[in-house]
């Protein structure tokens, strides 16, 4: 059930995204395994926290608050094995998810920047990637990709609003 609720599969694919622009930079690095492991308590802590806001969940209110919790503190406790400016740039991305989920989840009036949200937390994945093993020679492409997964993200969301028949 939990599987359900935290979305496995985002979590794993996001996490994959870090682990191979890691060791495209910086083959079989360790740091690798630490960004893929953020990246996947990080998201799998977003999903589940908004799962509780949406109020879709199937299991009780109170351990997804704690799964929630789980995920975030995992993947906070590995901050502190990596470079301090993919640090900052991963709690920024924890922050913006506690803001939308706590905050936009209840008021649907600002979807866009809910939207944008979404969207910027999934774009700066390439980036800590690029941090985590100091790839800064590469970040032009980082941006690139960034950019790219930016659009794509806001677009998926902004699909999913139309479908679900949120047209603001």
């Amino acid at each position: 059930m939990i599987k359900k609720v935290m979305r496995m599969s985002n979590n794993i694919y996001a996490g994959l995204v870090a682990l191979i622009i890691c060791w495209s930079v910086s083959p079989f690095n360790l740091y690798g395994i630490v960004a893929f492991i953020v990246v996947f308590c990080y998201t799998a802590g977003g999903n589940t926290l908004n799962e509780f806001f949406d109020r879709k969940t199937y299991i009780e209110k109170n351990m997804v608050l704690k799964y929630a919790l789980f995920f975030f503190t995992t993947g906070s406790v590995f901050l502190i094995i990596i470079p301090i400016y993919a640090s900052i740039i991963a709690l920024f991305v924890m922050l913006l998810l506690l803001i939308y989920d706590i905050k936009f989840s209840l008021i649907s009036k600002h979807l866009n920047l809910k939207n944008c949200i979404v969207a910027l937390s999934t774009a700066l994945v390439p980036i800590f990637a690029l941090t985590v093993v100091e790839g800064y020679n590469y970040i032009s492409g980082a941006i690139i990709i960034s950019v790219i997964l930016f659009g794509w993200q806001f677009y998926r969301e902004r699909w999913k609003d139309i479908d679900e028949g949120i047209t603001r």
